[in-house]
């Protein structure tokens, strides 16, 4: 089965090098939707629970790139979902706004990973669609008992981390490849490191990760450690 549960009521959603996630207290959503082939993968991991993708009201994007809003259009389309993003990266997913240049985050690793797994991505474009919903920092959205979107530029401008319960949902602030880390690549590295530290402070026990695996209990900490003082290139 593509989901696999995290915590109670969270499943994430393999889509081949990339996570996509679904919260299902109360009425589900859907968090990211991977690449452009991967909603034939989410529907049928649906089917597989049970839900009908009609009772998807919403569809939430941590960001605009190929691997995470790649199959928008047909997942709305299939739900009928509203959409939620952050407004600074509203352009991109309209063809209207230029698209930034990303860079790999320093340190061999880093390079390495980002050669293997990211740059032949960049290049993937995302379909149309057109946002009608943004959330802005700190919005509490009133979905699955409460979601705190928090902005979290760096991988992207419009970057957003969903706060659900004791739960992150990182998107692409950062990695859980091979360790804890930040992310392989950004359009700036100083807000994204920024947006890290911004993250300690949160009060939160487990972490979910665009890519790579989740932490389960003590993430808090565990981010506190990894970002919290000064960065070691």
């Amino acid at each position: 089965m593509p989901f696999k549960p995290v915590v109670d009521d969270l499943y994430a959603i393999g889509l081949g090098g990339v996570n996509a996630f679904l919260i299902t207290a109360e009425e589900p959503v859907l968090i990211d939707t991977g690449y452009a082939s991967s909603p034939a993968r989410i529907l049928e991991g649906l089917r597989e629970l049970g839900i009908d993708p009609r009772a998807i009201k919403h569809i939430l994007l941590t960001h605009s790139h190929a691997d995470h809003a790649g199959g928008l259009v047909e997942m709305q389309a299939a739900t009928g979902a509203t959409v939620i993003n952050h407004e600074v990266d509203a352009a991109q997913l309209t063809g209207s706004g230029p698209k930034a240049p990303m860079q790999p985050a320093p340190g061999l690793k880093n390079r390495i990973l980002f050669n293997l797994f990211i740059k032949s991505n960049l290049g993937i474009s995302v379909p149309y669609y057109r946002v009608r919903q943004h959330v802005a920092d700190g919005e509490s959205l009133p979905l699955a008992g409460g979601i705190t979107a928090w902005h979290t530029p760096g991988h992207s401008a419009g970057h957003l981390v969903f706060q659900w319960r004791d739960v992150l949902l990182l998107g692409d602030a950062a990695f859980n490849l091979m360790g804890l880390g930040e992310a392989l690549c950004y359009t700036d590295l100083d807000a994204g490191r920024a947006s890290l530290r911004r993250l300690t402070t949160l009060d939160f026990d487990t972490a979910v990760f665009g890519h790579g695996g989740p932490i389960v209990g003590g993430a808090g900490a565990q981010f506190k450690r990894a970002f919290g003082g000064a960065w070691q290139n």
